[in-house]
């Protein structure tokens, strides 16, 4: 073996190493990149599921609050509403 290769060795055995730990986080990275994304998809779905609670909840208190004499005779007075319209305003966020 000549001087230059001796000189290589911690060189190449530095740069493995290095190679590795990169390797390393990169796995770890990805891992943790895959349960974000579970976390997400968990999110949206109980996000959906509170929306349609929510909506539903809306609806019964509407339907205990108001008849739909009362919401009739709304609609007809100025600024009234019709029951699409007034079920839209509730919907909103």
């Amino acid at each position: 073996m000549n001087a230059n290769a001796v000189a290589e060795q911690p060189v190449r055995s530095r740069l493995m190493e290095a190679t590795t730990d990169v390797l390393k986080v990169i796995d770890q990275l990805q891992t943790e990149r895959d349960q974000l994304r579970e976390r997400v998809a968990q999110l949206e779905a109980e996000c959906k599921r509170v929306n349609a609670e929510r909506s539903m909840l809306l609806h019964a208190l509407a339907d205990e609050k108001f008849t739909e004499e009362e919401l009739d005779r709304s609609s007809r007075e100025p600024g009234g509403c019709s029951l699409a319209e007034f079920w839209a305003r509730l919907e909103k966020p």
